[in-house]
């Protein structure tokens, strides 16, 4: 999962921000979060279907 998608998903489910909150935090538009926490869940979803092998993270280049 890239840097971004972490890091929407671990303030929207780790830290309790709405998706503005999110937006306004990451300087990004509120449908992007949407993306991002969307993205993150399925990828989330897989690996546990797939194995519990850790995510991968990727940084921003």
């Amino acid at each position: 999962m890239s840097e971004r998608e972490w890091q929407c998903f671990v303030l929207h489910v780790g830290f309790d921000f709405s998706f503005r909150q999110i937006a306004s935090e990451l300087n990004i538009q509120t449908r992007t979060v949407r993306t991002h926490i969307d993205r993150a869940k399925l990828k989330i979803e897989r690996n546990k279907i797939n194995g519990l092998y850790p995510l991968e993270v990727h940084p921003l280049e």
